[in-house]
């Protein structure tokens, strides 16, 4: 358990600050944390959705615009980039 040293909304988001054993101030996206108030919809859903309706519809609209990109049949869209000594 960590005690909290302070709590501030810090580029853009709210943080909360500890010490470490060492005395070095850290911090922690509050949202990691219980200082901040359940999601509404977790607290709503109840484990019964993994996803929000508009992350989906998000997702759908990137694999249309993905689906839409003219990429050669012959490249996989992954460059690879493995060392020549670890190749078959």
């Amino acid at each position: 358990m960590l005690e909290l040293a302070a709590q501030a909304r810090e580029w853009g988001e709210e943080r909360v600050y500890y010490r470490d054993p060492s005395g070095r101030m850290r911090f922690l996206p509050a949202c990691w944390t219980s200082m901040t108030a359940p999601d509404p919809f977790v607290l709503i859903a109840e484990g019964r959705a993994y996803f929000r309706f508009v992350d989906l519809i998000r997702l759908q609209d990137r694999l249309k615009e993905l689906q839409s990109m003219n990429m050669p049949a012959n490249n996989p869209g992954v460059k690879e980039n493995m060392p020549q000594a670890l190749r078959k």
